[in-house]
């Protein structure tokens, strides 16, 4: 804490806290002998998750500068990229050793279930698990995780998200029950009532980390959400099956669960460049990373365009919003497209799934994602 310039009375009463804590057990009218506490932190107190992270900010100093590490409480996570798995895991190696000699030196004990590794490739030789290189820690051969969980993220070898999307649909339809006996005919809460638990109970386990996985994943793994969003709509408005789904989500005041999503990697984006220079978060949201894949759907839409002008027709629109996208989506590219380039709708500053409580909702509705004014972001004309 004083390397840290963390001011000596601060110090001082950590100090006092910390010190001659003793503890007791009671069974009954039985007790125990006091026992005196030589490490460890208070469990339950505030600052508990504080002095962890100042105890461990210097675990990473001795690390590779090549390789990235993630330390969020007590979780930490190194990441090595490489031409193959096998320079990666040669890259990895001597970082775990020297993670496993500061727990050794500040006698901290590590969890050996909850130490695997993965690996991230599009190689059709390694993808999928094919290849797994070998790993160490503290002389034990860490196990290989094809799907690990990661801050409440589900992750696969390609980051297709296929898996973590089918694990919120699921919360999500589990949840549903809630909002089906909150929607009883006799008994049941208004449509307003409704909504703001849908946002709040149900709709809120889709917003996490949705920056990441709604902004990579496949249009078609996405619309499994949009279909369980859709569910609970009709719970919402009380509509029937057949409703049209766009009709169905205006009537409900929601948005898709795909803007949401880049609405919330475009807050997260401005978030991000709010923080100070040099922050290893910002860093990551300024690099410019050299696009590896081509974008099929993108090329076949600007296909149909140049098709359609030489017969002397207008252009199609795209159809979707990641269709303009040269190169696959992803959360820094179509975080910084929504910053800088989406425009709004032109239905007066207001979004086409928003309601009007003296005219109902809009009648017709007109999907943002295929909105006539979009360009695409490689061209130099703007709409108006």
């Amino acid at each position: 804490m004083e390397k840290m310039g963390i001011p000596g009375c601060a110090t001082r009463w950590v100090k006092a806290l910390l010190t001659d804590r003793r503890a007791r057990v009671r069974w009954g009218n039985a007790r125990s002998s006091q026992r005196v506490f030589q490490e460890g932190l208070p469990q339950g107190s505030v600052t508990a998750p504080l002095l962890w992270l100042i105890y461990c900010n210097d675990l990473d100093e001795d690390i590779n500068t090549n390789t990235t590490r993630s330390l969020y409480v007590d979780d930490t996570a190194l990441l090595a990229t490489g031409r193959s798995l096998q320079a990666c895991a040669d890259q990895l190696q001597p970082d775990l050793d020297q993670v496993a000699r500061w727990l050794d030196k500040w006698k901290v004990e590590a969890s050996p279930s909850k130490c695997v590794f993965t690996t991230f490739s599009l190689h059709a030789k390694e993808v999928n698990g094919k290849v797994v290189p070998t790993l160490t820690f503290k002389g034990d051969q860490l196990a290989h995780e094809k799907n690990p969980t990661f801050l409440g993220l589900t992750l696969d070898s390609q980051l297709t998200f296929t898996n973590h999307i089918e694990e919120v649909k699921k919360r999500m339809a589990q949840r549903r029950c809630c909002l089906t006996a909150l929607a009883g005919r006799s008994y049941g809460s208004d449509q307003a009532t409704l909504r703001a638990a849908y946002i709040a109970y149900i709709r809120s386990v889709a917003d996490y980390g949705a920056a990441l996985y709604s902004t990579h994943a496949a249009p078609f793994v996405r619309a499994r959400l949009e279909a369980e969003q859709h569910k609970c709509a009709r719970v919402i408005t009380g509509c029937i099956r057949l409703t049209n789904s766009e009709t169905l989500i205006t009537e409900a005041g929601l948005p898709p669960l795909a803007v949401r999503g880049r609405e919330i990697a475009a807050m997260e984006q401005e978030r991000l460049a709010r923080l100070p220079p040099g922050d290893p978060a910002r860093a990551l949201t300024e690099r410019h990373v050299r696009p590896r894949l081509k974008h099929r759907a993108h090329e076949a839409w600007q296909r149909a365009r140049t098709e359609a002008r030489r017969r002397g027709e207008p252009p199609p629109d795209p159809p979707s919003e990641d269709t303009a996208l040269p190169f696959k989506p992803c959360f820094r590219r179509v975080s910084q497209w929504m910053a800088k380039e989406a425009p709004r709708t032109s239905h007066g500053n207001r979004w086409p799934w928003s309601r009007n409580s003296r005219r109902g909702p809009t009648q017709q509705t007109q999907s943002p994602s295929a909105s006539p004014s979009r360009a695409p972001p490689e061209e130099t004309t703007h709409p108006p």
